[in-house]
């Protein structure tokens, strides 16, 4: 690992990559094992990771409260 990269573990989740796109170019993301990446790739997958928990938990908050508007 240098300054400019960074290693990261996605986790698996029954897919076996994450893909994504930065400035036009795609890229690819082995999951399930270490990886080392860019950091601007890093800041991509983090960034995704933390949307999704936050929508994980905006849904179990609308489950919850039986489907009705929550304020």
């Amino acid at each position: 690992m240098n300054n400019n990269t960074l290693t990261l573990l996605i986790p698996n989740n029954g897919r076996d990559f994450f893909e994504g796109c930065l400035n036009g170019q795609n890229f690819r993301i082995k999951t399930g094992e270490p990886v080392e990446v860019p950091i601007s790739i890093a800041n991509i997958v983090l960034e995704s990771q933390r949307a999704a928990a936050v929508g994980k938990e905006a849904v179990a908050a609308y489950c919850q409260a039986g489907g009705k508007k929550l304020m």
